[in-house]
């Protein structure tokens, strides 16, 4: 068991980040995990490196006793929609995605998605510094920030794109042109939906060392309702050695720190296995004390602060 700190500053100084590491420590921290938005966050040459030298910043980690992690931003990405030729997600109706707040999806089937997130993971395979590589984003598109958790649709909301159609249709032999050809073969479609999420994570694991653990996040819903939702199979994904991590962010839902518990206490009584490092939000002491003790009952948990909680 392990306490995990999402650390999302915008400025660097080695001086500096020295003395956060050290108060990271401080606090009880075993690791950092740095958020990633794109490919060139993280290029290892100075032209490459236009925001934070992400490599200088983990080696000093690693040699401050704390292991390291990156959150991949796998397919959501603002820089894409600024793209004329980009063709955003499109619900069942045909209707484009329009971005909301700071959420700007990117189907998984998407040509200029697929790019980016095969640049990225190129880039950071074989590392030898990372323990962990997080996985956000790495889903069909659902907005879980904004949208109704009690899941009451008959379909997906999301993506209908035509890359997604070409792809389903070459895999079931017909062509597939409309809204309720797909409502009819539902399962069919479902299915080939966690397919597609299974091929990208095997060509993660086919380019990052053994070593390196992946945790996907997950969106606090049921179980139930992520493959049909999101394309995510929870039990499919510990099969293939990954850790789970529900995005349990309390305040963004408007939620109490009991939900929390109760909808952890529905994974592990279904999955019944321990693989689960979810991820919390806190904003004081209290919050961080109360959910720290949670702690013993899972591989490791992941804070993200809200502003001015550390």
């Amino acid at each position: 068991m392990a306490l995990y700190f999402s650390y999302n500053q915008k400025t660097y100084s080695e001086r500096q980040f020295n003395k956060q590491l050290e108060r990271v420590k401080s606090f009880g921290f075993d690791g950092l995990f740095f958020p990633v938005a794109n490919a060139n966050t993280i290029g290892h040459s100075t032209k490459e490196r236009k925001i934070l030298p992400f490599w200088n910043m983990i080696a000093q980690a690693k040699s401050a006793g704390l292991k390291t992690g990156i959150k991949l931003q796998c397919f959501q990405n603002r820089v894409l929609y600024q793209n004329d030729s980009f063709t955003p997600p499109m619900n069942y109706l045909g209707v484009t995605y329009v971005p909301k707040s700071d959420y700007y999806p990117v189907c998984p089937n998407n040509p200029d998605g697929l790019k980016t997130f095969y640049n990225i993971t190129d880039l950071i395979a074989n590392n030898t510094f990372l323990d962990f590589i997080y996985l956000e984003h790495f889903r069909f598109p659902f907005y879980w920030e904004k949208e109704e958790l009690d899941i009451q649709n008959r379909i997906p909301p999301f993506c209908y794109c035509p890359f997604c159609v070409t792809e389903f249709s070459s895999v079931v032999g017909e062509i597939i042109s409309t809204g309720e050809q797909i409502q009819s073969m539902m399962p069919e479609w479902l299915e080939w939906r966690t397919e597609v999420m299974f091929s990208l994570l095997s060509y993660i694991q086919e380019k990052v060392p053994n070593s390196v653990q992946i945790i996907v996040a997950l969106p606090p819903l049921s179980l139930i309702d992520l493959p049909f939702t999101t394309g995510q199979l929870p039990q499919g994904l510990i099969e293939e050695g990954c850790f789970l991590s529900p995005q349990l962010h309390h305040k963004v839902k408007a939620k109490n720190l009991a939900w929390i518990e109760d909808l952890l206490d529905q994974y592990q009584l279904d999955l019944r296995i321990r693989r689960l490092i979810p991820s919390f939000e806190y904003g004081n002491a209290e919050e961080f004390e109360y959910l720290a003790k949670l702690e013993k009952k899972y591989s490791g948990i992941i804070f993200c602060p809200l502003p001015d909680a550390m």
